[in-house]
Formats: C-alpha cells, structure tokens, sequence
C-alpha cells in the first residue's frame, strides 16, 4: 500500500527551499521553534529538557561546539555507535553542522561487524556512550587501529580514558543562536545482534570533493550527505541530501499541514527511515515524538498521554503493539494514520489497529509498497 500523494491536505514546507541539511534543525528553530520534538526517554540539552524544534537545534549545536572542540574538521566522518535514541539525529547534524559526514551505526550489530564498518569508513572519528563502549569490549586496539580519534560522549571510568577519553566540551561559543551552557545533549535514561557479510564502504562524495563548513546563511555547498546501515542487505549506504529530502517529502505525505497532534515513531534511530522523517517534521513543521521503549505497557501510557495522530513503527513492533486494541483505555483512538516500515502488515493487524481507531477515515500506510493505503 502506498504512500498518500501530495494534496491540498498536505504538509506544506516553510523553510527556504534548497536549504543545505546542516542548517535545516537551525532554520526550523527560527520559522517554527515552539513546535513540539522529544522522546519518551526524557532529553536534554545543558540544563534543558528537549521538547521542541528550538530545543533540538539547541542539542545540535552543542554537540557541535563539542565536534569543533574534539579536532573534528570539515571533510571528516564522524562514526556513532551509541543506544538507540532521538539524540543520535541531533548528533548527525551537529557533524553536518562541523562540516563532517556523519555515519549512524547500529548498536545491534555484533563487534566484529562493527570493526569491519569502521575500517570501511576510512578513519572517522569515532563517538561513543556506555553501550557503544561495552559493545566493543575487548577490540579497543582494533578500534583504535581503525580510527582517527575515539571518545565517549560522557564520562565512562577511568578505565576507558586511555583508548576513549571524554568529548571535550565545547565553550560558550554558540552558532546559530544556541546558547547556553556548553554541556552537551544527553538522556536521562540508560539504555544485538550477529553481522552478516563483509562490509563495502560507501562512497562519501561530499569527503571526497572537499566540502566545507556549514554555510551560515542561504543554500550553500555545505555538507549534504549521511552515511546509515541498511540492515536489510547489510551494508553501509551514502545518502544524498536530495535523496533525504525526497524520502522526507514522502514521509510527510498525508498529513494535514499544521494539524493537531503529534507524530509517533519508533525506529532504529540509524536508519535511512529515521533520518527521513526526523528532517520531514523539521521541515514540514510536524510536531514529533520519538519512541526507543517497545514494551506494551509503557506504549500504551505514552499513546494515552500523548495523543499522537500519526503512529509508525516495524511491523514486526505493530503486530506486537496489536493487542492493545482492545484495551479498555482505547491508546489508538486518537491515530489517523498507522505506518509499518521494515517489512509487510498481515491485513488482518491492518483492520485490528484501524478499528481501534476513532479518527475519521483512519489509514494505513506501507513503506515501499505500490498498493493505495486501506482506509476504513
């Protein structure tokens, strides 16, 4: 089933057309600040929660300040392998921002593949939180081998301070109005699986070319490329910024331009899919929120909290969440639009999470089919 076309309906963009990604988190927080961004896994920035488009540019560009402070340097890779979470995509623009290529690695992949990214990636620097650093227990000479420069994104122990000491932070500069205290974005919350074949690295045409910092105003040749793990063939995959922009033009399709409610999703926040529709709610001005936990019971709290009007998952994780439908707090009552992403929806999940709706016209959307959405 396909994705809704563009109509009268739609998600309208308000930022300036043709806009380079590293500016994108910063000009939303100028067109749109106040609009809702966070996560069920409380965030914050400094002394801040992140709950809002302006909070995660905040984010974006401390970790920036903290980029700059580390030697990263334009035409650099910045590697990250860190729990799932919303902050990874605030990581991934602040790189941008610093002029760097980020590259999002899955925490779920085994150690060994990991080491086979990173020598794929051509020296990155390499950030790191608790789990990334237990992930590679026991290769830190490898790691290290294969890195340019390695560091957590907070304090570990000492222990780890000799092959992974901790990101500088950044002091008080603060580009694109970001100001505050320089203490970087970080969730309050702490939070697997084999590799597959050899990895063939990607080829970073913005590393290759030279790019420069992230221009300070205007469509620029700033950075435009990310480099994600598609988990499905089990390779690393460049991303184009036009590329981006057209899967996030297409995860907005659909949704009423402004409307109420927010957008859920849960994603392995690495993934091309993430990176698209965290960009779409920038741009498009989506009120966004970002799901890490899966568990029945604490899903069925943040829908009945939250209200959200649009809800996108695997659907191996909607099958799961289908028996909520009959709960007797009604959690899906509020969702118009369900997505499964990473894999096909039986029809009869389909029907089950429409009924539970109390929306008019609720559908469902299937990523990469090219069936229409099933409306009830």
């Amino acid at each position: 089933m396909s994705e809704p076309v563009h109509g009268p309906g739609a998600a309208a963009p308000r930022l300036p057309p043709g806009a380079p990604l590293c500016r994108v988190p910063f000009l939303a927080a100028e067109f749109h600040g106040a609009v809702r961004f966070g996560c069920d896994v409380r965030w914050r920035a400094g002394r801040s929660l992140v709950d809002s488009v302006a909070g995660f540019a905040d984010a974006v560009a401390r970790h920036a300040r903290r980029l700059r402070a580390a030697g990263v340097r334009p035409g650099s890779v910045v590697a990250v392998i860190r729990r799932n979470h919303a902050d990874l995509q605030a990581l991934l623009y602040a790189a941008l921002h610093v002029g760097a290529v980020p590259a999002l690695l899955p925490l779920r992949l085994g150690r060994d593949r990991l080491l086979d990214c990173l020598g794929a990636l051509d020296r990155p620097h390499l950030l790191l939180d608790v789990a990334g650093v237990v992930r590679l227990d026991g290769a830190e000479e490898a790691v290290r081998s294969r890195c340019g420069r390695v560091f957590t994104l907070s304090v570990v122990d000492e222990s780890t301070h000799w092959w992974a000491p901790p990101l500088p932070h950044g002091g008080d500069e603060a580009p694109h109005g970001g100001g505050g205290a320089p203490h970087g974005s970080t969730p309050e919350d702490p939070g697997s699986g084999p590799g597959a074949e050899p990895v063939s690295g990607p080829r970073l045409s913005g590393r290759r070319t030279g790019s420069g910092p992230c221009p300070d105003s205007g469509p620029g040749p700033g950075p435009d490329e990310v480099v994600t793990y598609d988990l499905r063939d089990g390779r690393l995959r460049a991303l184009s910024g036009g590329e981006l922009r057209a899967r996030a033009d297409q995860s907005t399709s659909g949704r009423p331009a402004r409307g109420p409610g927010a957008d859920a999703a849960h994603f392995d926040f690495c993934s091309p899919d993430a990176c698209a529709t965290v960009l779409g709610a920038l741009v498009h001005e989506v009120p966004f929120l970002a799901l890490t936990r899966t568990e029945s019971p604490t899903l069925e709290a943040f829908l009945r909290d939250h209200r959200p009007v649009s809800l996108e998952a695997p659907a191996e994780v909607l099958a799961d969440w289908a028996p909520l439908a009959a709960a007797p707090t009604m959690p899906f009552s509020s969702v118009r639009r369900f997505v499964a992403s990473d894999g096909p929806l039986d029809r009869r999940t389909v029907r089950t999470l429409l009924d539970a709706s109390a929306a008019p016209r609720p559908f469902f959307v299937q990523r990469g089919a090219a069936e229409a959405p099933a409306v009830r």
